[in-house]
């Protein structure tokens, strides 16, 4: 009786180990930051919107990639 707990007490250890010595999940640590901007582009007059303006700089950017839309939004 002593030896069959004692080989379940070594069988339970050895499953444990593996588990005390992994390490913390890398994809928890922060790497970098993202910052993202959604434009929004109409051929439409827009009447209503809460949207804000281009900056020229931005819109100069988009007018040398020649899309096919008059307006846009942040």
């Amino acid at each position: 009786m002593k030896t069959s707990n004692f080989n379940l007490f070594l069988f339970l250890s050895l499953l444990l180990i593996p588990l005390t010595l992994a390490e913390v999940d890398p994809a928890q640590k922060v790497i970098g930051k993202l910052k993202g901007t959604l434009i929004y582009a109409t051929n439409a007059p827009e009447e209503n919107t809460n949207a804000k303006p281009l900056s020229d700089t931005l819109k100069a950017s988009l007018a040398e990639k020649q899309l096919p839309y008059t307006s846009y939004y942040l």
